[in-house]
């Protein structure tokens, strides 16, 4: 899910001759690292409730943020012991959740993926129909 994110960024920056070094890939893994960490309480709270936030749950969420900072930060020098510390949580919990599901998010769904459920006050997808 991040790395099209990624690869949308490095392109859009290269058209324009900013080129991005290995400086930038440990501190995109450093800054995913970083809110991880920053969102502990909330970590530890859906290891026994999986509340709704937004298109989607907890559980889903945390697994897709723990994916992104393994992406980021693999083959690299970026914190390596976090790495494989977030390896084995994401390995575990995703075990301990098998039926969870990482949805693609409407502004990065590609065509044809199954839909997200997203709340009702959300505008209209284009071409989507209103209810009366």
């Amino acid at each position: 899910m991040g790395a099209p994110a990624v690869e949308a960024y490095r392109e859009t920056l290269g058209a324009a001759g900013i080129g991005l070094g290995t400086d930038w890939v440990a501190g995109v893994a450093a800054a995913l690292a970083g809110w991880i960490v920053a969102r502990g309480r909330t970590l530890t709270e859906v290891l026994d409730e999986d509340s709704t936030w937004g298109t989607t749950t907890m559980r889903p969420r945390l697994l897709a943020w723990l994916r992104n900072f393994i992406d980021r930060a693999d083959g690299g020098d970026a914190l390596p012991r976090l790495r494989a510390l977030i390896a084995l949580m994401h390995e575990q919990l995703s075990s301990r959740w098998p039926g969870v599901r990482v949805p693609e998010y409407p502004a990065l769904a590609r065509p044809g993926s199954e839909p997200v459920p997203v709340p009702d006050w959300w505008p209209p997808r284009p071409g989507q129909k209103m209810d009366p």
